[in-house]
């Protein structure tokens, strides 16, 4: 069980984008307002991440003025 929760945090990049791209796959060719919102809560979670990756140091900035 270990195994498996190190090789998750060492990878989570890599599976949440291959989630992110079978999600993707899947709203294409089957179509359903499910596979849609569950394509757009993922990539709202991406998009956080990057937005917070980049501008960490500005955010942390502007909570200190």
């Amino acid at each position: 069980m270990t195994n498996l929760i190190n090789y998750i945090k060492d990878n989570y990049k890599i599976i949440i984008g291959t989630i992110l791209i079978y999600q993707l796959f899947l709203t294409i060719f089957f179509f359903s307002a499910q596979n849609l919102v569950i394509l757009s809560a993922i990539s709202l979670i991406v998009a956080g991440y990057i937005i917070v990756l980049n501008f960490k140091d500005a955010i942390s900035d502007f909570f200190k003025k």
